[in-house]
Protein backbone atom coordinates (compact mmCIF):
# COMPACT_ATOMS: atom_id res chain seq x y z
CA UNK A 1 0.00 0.00 0.00
CA UNK A 2 1.01 3.61 -0.28
CA UNK A 3 1.21 3.88 3.52
CA UNK A 4 3.65 0.95 3.65
CA UNK A 5 5.68 2.52 0.86
CA UNK A 6 5.86 5.81 2.74
CA UNK A 7 7.29 3.93 5.74
CA UNK A 8 9.93 2.24 3.57
CA UNK A 9 10.91 5.50 1.87
CA UNK A 10 11.07 7.17 5.29
CA UNK A 11 13.53 4.50 6.41
CA UNK A 12 15.66 5.06 3.30
CA UNK A 13 15.65 8.85 3.58
CA UNK A 14 16.52 8.61 7.29
CA UNK A 15 19.33 6.15 6.66
CA UNK A 16 20.84 8.27 3.86
CA UNK A 17 20.06 11.86 4.94
CA UNK A 18 22.89 13.48 2.98
CA UNK A 19 22.06 11.92 -0.36
CA UNK A 20 21.10 14.46 -3.05
CA UNK A 21 18.05 12.45 -4.09
CA UNK A 22 16.34 13.38 -0.84
CA UNK A 23 16.92 17.15 -0.87
CA UNK A 24 13.43 18.03 -2.02
CA UNK A 25 9.97 17.01 -0.99
CA UNK A 26 9.05 16.63 -4.69
CA UNK A 27 11.75 14.01 -5.22
CA UNK A 28 10.63 12.06 -2.17
CA UNK A 29 6.98 12.16 -3.29
CA UNK A 30 8.03 10.97 -6.75
CA UNK A 31 9.99 8.10 -5.18
CA UNK A 32 6.97 7.08 -3.08
CA UNK A 33 4.77 7.02 -6.20
CA UNK A 34 7.24 5.02 -8.30
CA UNK A 35 7.98 2.53 -5.53
CA UNK A 36 4.30 2.10 -4.62
CA UNK A 37 3.49 1.35 -8.24
CA UNK A 38 6.49 -0.92 -8.76
CA UNK A 39 5.96 -3.03 -5.65
CA UNK A 40 2.12 -2.98 -5.60
CA UNK A 41 1.87 -6.73 -6.37
CA UNK A 42 4.63 -7.79 -3.97
CA UNK A 43 4.36 -8.85 -0.35
CA UNK A 44 5.06 -5.66 1.61
CA UNK A 45 6.81 -7.65 4.35
CA UNK A 46 9.34 -9.03 1.87
CA UNK A 47 9.93 -5.60 0.32
CA UNK A 48 10.37 -4.12 3.79
CA UNK A 49 12.83 -6.83 4.78
CA UNK A 50 14.82 -6.20 1.60
CA UNK A 51 14.93 -2.45 2.25
CA UNK A 52 16.08 -3.04 5.83
CA UNK A 53 18.77 -5.47 4.69
CA UNK A 54 20.01 -3.01 2.08
CA UNK A 55 20.16 -0.17 4.61
CA UNK A 56 22.21 -2.37 6.95
CA UNK A 57 24.71 -3.38 4.28
CA UNK A 58 25.11 -0.53 1.79
CA UNK A 59 26.60 2.95 1.87
CA UNK A 60 24.24 4.13 -0.88
CA UNK A 61 20.45 4.32 -1.23
CA UNK A 62 18.89 1.36 -3.03
CA UNK A 63 17.63 1.15 -6.55
CA UNK A 64 14.49 -0.81 -7.32
CA UNK A 65 16.66 -3.46 -9.00
CA UNK A 66 18.77 -3.86 -5.86
CA UNK A 67 15.66 -4.34 -3.73
CA UNK A 68 14.34 -6.93 -6.22
CA UNK A 69 17.65 -8.85 -5.99
CA UNK A 70 17.52 -8.88 -2.20
CA UNK A 71 13.88 -9.96 -2.30
CA UNK A 72 14.89 -12.94 -4.43
CA UNK A 73 17.51 -14.00 -1.87
CA UNK A 74 14.93 -13.69 0.91
CA UNK A 75 12.28 -15.69 -0.95
CA UNK A 76 14.63 -18.27 -2.46
CA UNK A 77 17.72 -18.51 -0.25
CA UNK A 78 20.66 -20.51 -1.46
CA UNK A 79 23.30 -20.56 -4.16
CA UNK A 80 20.87 -21.52 -6.93
CA UNK A 81 18.50 -18.56 -6.66
CA UNK A 82 19.93 -17.04 -9.85
CA UNK A 83 18.77 -20.11 -11.76
CA UNK A 84 15.20 -19.08 -11.04
CA UNK A 85 15.85 -15.72 -12.67
CA UNK A 86 17.91 -16.79 -15.64
CA UNK A 87 16.95 -20.44 -15.88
Amino acid sequence: TKAETIQMVALITSAYPNHDRFNSEEMIKAMVNVWANTFKDDDARIVSMAVAKHVQTSKWPPSIAEIREIMMTIQCPGPDNNLLLFG
